[in-house]
């Protein structure tokens, strides 16, 4: 099996999302794509996924089975993963998140720091660790007046930022 270079891959989205507007599907956030083609051949290598919703031609399917494979990404308790729907600013977290444990950047052992959000109640529970590194580590920082926005959609730029300050820790 290739090994993936994840950083690259990381990379290669942050320069294709920058240069859109508008909220980010969830397939956008595994997948390369410049002008309809997926770019960066080299990194995608699973063409087969647990999803009951990605078939084997979608077009997003081998990027969504990589990074599936990788961990990146998980879908719903129904087995499926919504490529369509719009991914929210927690799922990003908990991306961002299982990127840095991939990378070893991630706390390990017992750990925690508070959120004071007036939204905490509002983090899903899976999330709720992911959202506590991205603020630890200055990924991802609340919206508006001491919400965090849990459910709120994320952005190209958004993400773009993000994968920008996951890269930058050490």
């Amino acid at each position: 099996m290739q090994r993936i270079d994840w950083d690259s891959y990381f990379i290669e989205i942050t320069k294709l999302v920058a240069q859109r507007n508008g909220c980010l599907k969830r397939h956008v956030g595994a997948v390369l794509v410049k002008d309809g083609k997926i770019a960066a051949k080299a990194h995608n290598f699973s063409k087969t996924n647990k999803f009951t919703d990605v078939d084997a031609e979608r077009w997003s399917n081998t990027a969504i089975s990589t990074m599936e494979k990788g961990k990146f990404i998980k879908g719903y308790e129904d087995g499926s993963f919504g490529p369509d729907k719009n991914i929210t600013r927690e799922q990003i977290a908990a991306i961002m998140f299982r990127y840095a444990k991939y990378r070893e950047t991630a706390p390990t052992g017992a750990w925690a720091i508070k959120l004071d959000y007036a939204d905490l109640a509002e983090i899903s529970d899976y999330a709720l660790e992911s959202v506590m590194f991205c603020k630890l580590k200055g990924i991802m920082q609340g919206k508006g007046e001491n919400n965090f926005a849990p459910k709120d959609n994320a952005t190209r730029a958004m993400e773009a930022v993000m994968i920008c300050n996951a890269l930058e820790i050490e």
